[in-house]
């Protein structure tokens, strides 16, 4: 997928999926940082860790891998499961299939966010940039998608730039979103929502075919 391509499904998926998701999450943040000297860049640190993580379980992916792509047949059958698991992935979005429930389970977040509370001062830059990295961490069907993206990937530069691209583009739509969502129509919301799914249904297609191909 170009980084084009990349990026337009990332900046419609925001709209609706990692609104809907993380839009509790981006008020915490605001009201966190209200009470900084400088909200704006205790906000951008937040959002910052988040894509730092996203880059860094992008080099983990992409580098576990690797290792796997011992020849054609070996990368073919790799694209294929991953070509399978993004249609999966697309249609439990499109369908909200209790199968995106479990993949977005964070129970895990939930049991570990209150334990830091006590320990870390939520209301700094420290505190935000923890919590930037902690989302990053958060169970979410498109960031799986992209982890997907970057593992199909020829080189290590562009998973990493897949990852970046993405974290970019939610961070600049979630900041909008969090001042401007009055804006935005519920009709326009679900249907960018979903031209993003269905890019990565016709994605996720292509993908297990050429990995067929490779496998032959």
């Amino acid at each position: 997928m170009s980084i084009l391509a990349t990026a337009l499904v990332a900046i419609l998926a925001s709209f609706g999926h990692c609104y809907f998701m993380c839009g509790a999450f981006v008020i915490l943040i605001n009201n966190l940082s209200k009470n900084l000297k400088y909200p704006f860049l205790g906000i951008f640190l937040y959002h910052i860790f988040r894509i730092l993580v996203y880059i860094v379980l992008a080099f983990v992916f992409f580098s576990f891998s690797s290792l796997l792509f011992m020849n054609d047949f070996s990368k073919g059958i790799v694209f294929f499961i991953l070509g399978i698991f993004m249609i999966l992935l697309s249609l439990s979005l499109i369908f909200r299939f209790k199968i995106l429930h479990l993949l977005e389970n964070s129970y895990l977040f939930d049991k570990i966010l209150p334990i830091v509370k006590g320990k870390i001062k939520l209301k700094s830059y420290y505190g935000l940039c923890f919590l930037g990295a902690l989302n990053g961490l958060l169970p979410c069907g498109l960031v799986y998608f992209y982890l997907a993206l970057s593992i199909s990937a020829d080189t290590v530069y562009q998973a990493l730039l897949t990852m970046a691209v993405f974290g970019i583009c939610t961070m600049i739509v979630m900041m909008i979103l969090s001042k401007f969502a009055f804006l935005f129509s519920q009709i326009f919301i679900k249907t960018s929502s979903y031209i993003a799914y269905i890019i990565i249904l016709f994605y996720g297609l292509y993908l297990s075919y050429s990995g067929l191909m490779l496998s032959r």
